[in-house]
């Protein structure tokens, strides 16, 4: 198991969605992500006791963190559909796909699949990303913008609009990993590992350059 010193730096892969002259002001240079390294894609196989590759219900793979101890665990989509959809969305953001406009719509679903009331600071933000601001009719959403940028229009190259955007970033960032970090707390069917390199990426088995993992005799492919 890699140590917490290891795993803390690895979280660094949320942060750096974040400009660095924001996470003082926000507290994420001081926040101790729960949730490490979801990966973006499903694995369809991990490795056997025999070194050989097994398949597997289609999972994520991720590293939860509780309190000073790390588990690297397979989550399976048919066991949890919605927080394993929200772990795929959080790695998409955690690996820098998409523009940061991008990112943020990206991340604010996966915050909204785990979250029964969702922060309208966030919402708001996320409307108006997503929408023309004259057809904003929801006057919640338009006093929440008009409180962090003065206005329902927004324009993320004003300087002052930018600054509220990243500052709403950091902190959706933390808030949706408190929420997965308690909700992968009792996921019970969850699949613990020794290591990451457990799970196994089909391209180690069917594309590789290197030499391919050998498919279990009593496995069939995905």
């Amino acid at each position: 198991m890699e140590d917490g010193f290891v795993m803390d730096r690895r979280a660094w892969t949320f942060r750096k969605s974040v400009p660095e002259r924001y996470w003082r002001r926000t507290g994420l240079d001081q926040y101790r992500f729960r949730v490490i390294e979801p990966w973006h894609r499903l694995y369809h196989f991990k490795l056997s006791p025999a070194g050989c590759a097994e398949h597997i219900a289609p999972s994520i793979l991720v590293t939860h963190r509780t309190d000073e101890s790390y588990r690297h665990i397979l989550l399976a989509f048919d066991d949890y559909p919605v927080m394993v959809e929200s772990l795929l969305l959080l790695g998409k953001v955690s690996i820098g796909i998409g523009n940061r406009v991008q990112r943020y719509l990206t991340l604010y679903k996966a915050y909204e699949a785990v979250t029964d009331r969702p922060n309208p600071a966030y919402s708001s933000l996320r409307h108006a990303l997503a929408h023309p601001a004259t057809s904003l009719s929801s006057e919640l959403t338009v006093d929440q913008l008009t409180r962090l940028i003065g206005t329902r229009f927004f324009d993320i190259d004003n300087p002052s609009h930018q600054r509220a955007f990243y500052i709403q970033m950091a902190r959706l960032l933390m808030a949706t990993d408190l929420r997965l970090g308690r909700l992968l707390e009792y996921a019970s069917r969850a699949t613990t590992l020794s290591s990451r390199k457990q799970a196994v990426h089909d391209w180690q088995i069917y594309d590789t350059w290197e030499e391919p993992i050998p498919l279990c005799s009593d496995s069939s492919a995905a």
